[in-house]
């Protein structure tokens, strides 16, 4: 899966722990108009936000980290 980040560093899958998967219903994507996921993951004492799109591939990994 491609990730794209505000900062141009790339978040992999295997950078991190996954904690929580959820789909978001009230958005859609933006190039194929399917309901976005967004998956939380921990690394490094942090937690990192994924969003993307199950069906394109496509995902974008906010930069800012906040606590859950």
């Amino acid at each position: 899966m491609n990730s794209i980040n505000e900062n141009n560093n790339s978040f992999n899958d295997e950078d991190g722990i996954l904690v929580e998967e959820q789909e978001i219903t009230g958005f859609k994507c933006g190039v194929c108009g399917a309901n976005l996921k967004v998956r939380v993951y921990f690394k490094d004492d942090n937690f990192s936000r994924r969003i993307s799109c199950p069906n394109c591939k496509y995902s974008i990994t906010p930069s800012e980290r906040k606590p859950l």
